[in-house]
C-alpha cells in the first residue's frame, strides 16, 4: 500500500504538465523524467517483494518437483512390482493349465485302461458263463442220452435175455473187470 502513495503523486504531477501545452522538449523531458522516476520506484518499491515471491514460488515449484519425482518413483517400483507379480502370475497360470491338461490326460488314459480292463473281464466272465452253461447242458444231454439208452437196453434186454445168456454176460463182464483192474 506504501508503494501505491508513493507512485501516485508521481503519476499526478505528470498531467498538468501535459495540460499546459508547453513546448514538445519539455513535455519530453517531463515525460521521460517521470517513466524513469516511476521505473525506479517500481524497483525500490517493488523488486525485492516481486523477487521474494518469484524465489518463493520457484522453491515451491522446486518442492513440488521434488515430491513428484518422489511419487513419480514410488509409483514406477510400484508399477515394476505389480508387473513382476502379474508376470509371475501368468507363469503359474500357464504351469497350472500344463498340469490340469496332464492331470486330465492321465485320467482319460485311466479311465480308458479301466474300460478296457472292464470289458475284457465281462468277455471273460461271458465266455466262461457260456463254456459252463455249455458243459451243464452237455452233461444233461449226455446224462439224458445214457437214461435213454438205458432204458432201452433193459427194454431189450427184458424182452430177449434168457437165463443162459444172463450168466454169459455175467461172465463177459466179470473177465472185462479183472482185465481192466490187472491192466
Amino acid at each position: 500500500m506504501r508503494t501505491v502513495y508513493l507512485i501516485l503523486p508521481l503519476m499526478l504531477s505528470s498531467a498538468p504538465a501535459f495540460a499546459a501545452g508547453s513546448a514538445d522538449s519539455v513535455n519530453y523531458l517531463n515525460s521521460t523524467v517521470n517513466f524513469l522516476l516511476l521505473i525506479a520506484l517500481i524497483y525500490f518499491a517493488a523488486y525485492k517483494p516481486i523477487t521474494r515471491a518469484l524465489q518463493n514460488r520457484a522453491e515451491k515449484i522446486k518442492q513440488n518437483l521434488d515430491i513428484y519425482q518422489k511419487d513419480l518413483k514410488v509409483a514406477q517400483e510400484r508399477y515394476d512390482q505389480v508387473a513382476a507379480q502379474l508376470e509371475s502370475l501368468s507363469g503359474q497360470i500357464d504351469e497350472m493349465n500344463q498340469k490340469a491338461d496332464a492331470e486330465i490326460e492321465a485320467m482319460r488314459e485311466e479311465f480308458k485302461q479301466r474300460a478296457q480292463e472292464d470289458a475284457e473281464r465281462i468277455r471273460q466272465n461271458a465266455q466262461q458263463s457260456i463254456q459252463d452253461e455249455f458243459a451243464m447242458a452237455k452233461r444233461a444231454y449226455v446224462q439224458e442220452v445214457v437214461e435213454l439208452a438205458m432204458q432201452t437196453a433193459e427194454k431189450k434186454l427184458r424182452k430177449g435175455i434168457n437165463e443162459d445168456d444172463h450168466r454169459r454176460l455175467s461172465e463177459e463182464f466179470v473177465t472185462a473187470v479183472n482185465r481192466g483192474h490187472h491192466a
